[in-house]
């Protein structure tokens, strides 16, 4: 915990980071109906969740920018994540469940394959510090405080129970729904794996809950959350199809799992266990052959659950005296040392980063854009710039990052990558401004070597407004 919250403190953010750092910026200025965080649109985003709500209400409430808010939620959801997942332990192995639990957390720590995927929803040290403060976290905190609650409530599951399931499946769901895959995989293993009933009431009382909480989920007044499913982009699916590539190679720490097998009939955790296990890997194999590869992200819940079972299996061969205990110890610790010495540069540089300088140069010169710009105006800059700016200041012409339902996201941004082209006509880049029409551009001296007679072609369609840092911003007169 101390390590993460060093790693926390050094402020670095990347990627998915602005994004949830700009609806955050949004919903603070308007909670009730805001706009595109990003683009001048009333398109709304795919990320105004409970969470973002939150978080804004945090910002507004104590004055902080949004980033700052995020900083302080990751500090948060580090907690409330450790906490979760203790709680967890605690009602699923009823004996040794700290010693589970603290071995579980090394293992998902570590045990892995080749190169860890560096995702949202994945918890390996590596990327850890990086999606503390994303709704994947908080979510996944969300999931194993439902799932103790329900093993609490094992034997009767009555409606007291299954109703604040529901609603937090719901709130799961609208938060990260690869998250809610892995909640409802749970909850299935949890009902049919533990519940004293018959197999049709336990399948009766899962399909109501589960279809509760996705019916809830409908109701979702900032976005269409059907229209967001139905319509996942195809740019989304391709990125997710990564995660099948070297599956072997990536999550052979999976075989791992398998000596548990031999408690399956006499244990009902390891069914729980091993059911959930087979329904995230079931998910995930189908989202390849159907081709719907956002699912399959939930291989860092199947991982998940091969390091709790791995971790159970040790402590119970060792509490029963198992003829095998022996060989299942030094066939984890070879793999472990197989595992980790491959990626003993990457585990050694995120150590390594708590020593270094803090440094958020990087993104914080662009807070004069507070100042500079109004809330809703338009900056056409690069594409590195666009990540940044609608947390401070300002709209942007398009961003790297997915944008459900803005359907020219594409023109959007070959027009940003043409207009800081350096080879491009002039002419051509009064065409992209007549499109578009931006109060401003900004223009980074660091990252963009427009040539000279672009430069002065800009300045004289316009007026500089700031100059400082490598950062030039120009208001443009039409």
């Amino acid at each position: 915990m101390i390590f993460e919250t060093l790693l926390i403190l050094k402020g670095h953010w990347v990627d998915d980071f602005w994004q949830h750092s700009a609806v955050v910026q949004e919903l603070s200025r308007n909670l009730l109906h805001p706009s595109n965080p990003v683009i001048q649109s009333k398109i709304p985003h795919a990320f105004f969740s409970p969470y973002s709500i939150l978080v804004a209400l945090f910002a507004k409430v104590t004055g902080l920018s949004s980033i700052s808010a995020l900083e302080w939620f990751a500090f948060f959801n580090l907690i409330f994540l450790l906490l979760s997942f203790h709680w967890f332990c605690k009602k699923a192995f009823p004996r040794n469940h700290n010693t589970i639990a603290s071995i579980s957390l090394v293992l998902i720590g570590v045990f892995w394959g080749a190169r860890p995927e560096f995702w949202s929803g994945f918890f390996h040290i590596a990327v850890l510090n990086f999606v503390l403060p994303y709704p994947s976290t908080f979510s996944m905190a969300l999931t194993f405080t439902v799932w103790a609650i329900l093993i609490k409530n094992q034997n009767s599951l009555r409606l007291a129970t299954m109703l604040p399931a529901t609603v937090m499946g719901a709130v799961i769901f609208i938060i990260h729904p690869t998250t809610a895959i892995l909640f409802f995989a749970g909850m299935a293993g949890i009902v049919l794996g533990l519940h004293q009933a018959s197999l049709t009431t336990r399948l009766l009382k899962l399909l109501g809950m589960t279809g509760g909480s996705i019916a809830l989920a409908m109701l979702w007044p900032y976005y269409n959350v059907a229209g967001l499913l139905a319509g996942t982009s195809n740019e989304f699916h391709q990125d997710s199809l990564g995660l099948y590539y070297g599956f072997v190679w990536k999550y052979w720490p999976l075989a791992l799992a398998l000596p548990g097998l031999i408690f399956v009939r006499k244990d009902r955790i390891v069914r729980l266990l091993w059911l959930t296990l087979s329904l995230l890997l079931a998910i995930y194999f189908a989202g390849y052959f159907l081709r719907i590869y956002g699912t399959a992200s939930v291989i860092s819940g199947a991982m998940m659950f091969a390091h709790l079972i791995i971790a159970y299996t040790l402590i119970r061969m060792i509490n029963t005296r198992h003829s095998h205990r022996k060989l299942y110890f030094l066939a984890l610790g070879a793999s472990l040392i197989f595992s980790i010495a491959p990626k003993a540069r990457l585990l050694g540089g995120t150590v390594l980063r708590v020593f270094t300088p803090k440094n958020t140069s990087y993104y914080t010169r662009y807070q004069f854009l507070r100042d500079a710009v109004d809330p809703n105006e338009v900056i056409m800059a690069d594409h590195q710039s666009n990540l940044y700016i609608p947390s401070f200041q300002g709209k942007v012409i398009s961003t790297t990052a997915p944008l459900h339902w803005v359907n020219d996201i594409a023109a959007r941004r070959a027009a940003v990558s043409n207009f800081f082209n350096p080879e491009i006509p002039d002419p051509m880049r009064g065409a992209i401004l007549a499109t578009y029409r931006p109060p401003f551009v900004l223009i980074d001296h660091k990252a963009i070597a427009l040539p000279g007679h672009s430069l002065q072609w800009l300045r004289l369609r316009g007026k500089t407004v700031y100059e400082n840092d490598g950062l030039e911003l120009i208001r443009l007169s039409y």
